[in-house]
C-alpha cells in the first residue's frame, strides 16, 4: 500500500506539520552549535585563516625567482582541489607567465611529456601526500629527482614536500625529502574533499596568482 510521505506543510490545505518543523529546527540548531565548536570540517576551515602567512610564505619558495613552470606532483584529493581552484580562474588573476602541470600517474609518454616541454632552470616542483607513503607520488619524486640531477639542478631550491608527518610512523616521502634536505611542510589533517580549502588547494593556487 502506498505510504503518503510526511513534509512540514501539508499541501493540501497548507498546514504547518508542527512535528516536522520541530525536528527541522532542532536540527539547524545542532549545527549551528557544531559549526560554532569547530565540529563542521568544511565551516571549521573557511573560518579559520590561521595558515594564511604559512601559505604566502611557503608560495615565496617558489615565486621568489624567475619560475616560468610550476609542477604538481600527487594523485587524487593531493592534486584535484589545486586542479580545480586554479582551472577555474584560468581566465581571470592567474600569473599568465607560469605555466601549470600536473604529475599523477606512472605512464612514461605523461611524465616524458612535461620533461621536454618544462625547463629545469625555471621548473619548480611540489610533491604531496599527506599519507607519505603514497606509491605513484613517491615514484614520480624519485623520477623528478633522478632528471634534475642530470640536469645539475640543485634540488634543495627546486623542490617542496608537503606531508602529514608522523613521528612514529615510517614515511617514505619524509625519508626521500631528508635523504636530499628537500623542504618539508605540514600537510592538515584534512583529506578528501575538503583538501582544497587547505595548504594542500590553496598553495598550489597562490603560486599561480
Amino acid at each position: 500500500m502506498y505510504k503518503k510521505e510526511k513534509y512540514i506543510f501539508d499541501s493540501s490545505g497548507w498546514q504547518i506539520n508542527a512535528g516536522l518543523l520541530g525536528k527541522t529546527k532542532n536540527i539547524v540548531l545542532s549545527f549551528r552549535e557544531k559549526r560554532e565548536n569547530n565540529q563542521v570540517p568544511i565551516f571549521s576551515i573557511i573560518d579559520s585563516d590561521d595558515d594564511i602567512e604559512e601559505i604566502i610564505n611557503n608560495s615565496k619558495f617558489f615565486t621568489k625567482n624567475q619560475l616560468k613552470d610550476f609542477i604538481l606532483i600527487g594523485t587524487g584529493g593531493s592534486s584535484l582541489g589545486a586542479d580545480a581552484l586554479i582551472q577555474s580562474h584560468k581566465y581571470s588573476n592567474l600569473n599568465s607567465s607560469i605555466n601549470f602541470h600536473i604529475l599523477d600517474n606512472l605512464d612514461p609518454n605523461s611524465v616524458s611529456k612535461i620533461f621536454n616541454l618544462i625547463n629545469p632552470k625555471t621548473s619548480k616542483f611540489l610533491a604531496i601526500s599527506k599519507s607519505g607513503k603514497t606509491t605513484e607520488t613517491i615514484a614520480l619524486l624519485l623520477i623528478v629527482i633522478d632528471w634534475l640531477q642530470k640536469k645539475g639542478i640543485k634540488l634543495n631550491e627546486s623542490i617542496m614536500v608537503m606531508c602529514q608527518v608522523h613521528d612514529n610512523q615510517d614515511q617514505e616521502i619524509i625519508e626521500i625529502a631528508k635523504t636530499y634536505n628537500l623542504k618539508i611542510i605540514q600537510h592538515e589533517n584534512v583529506g578528501g574533499r575538503f583538501a582544497a580549502l587547505t595548504s594542500t588547494g590553496l598553495l598550489p593556487a597562490t603560486i599561480m596568482g
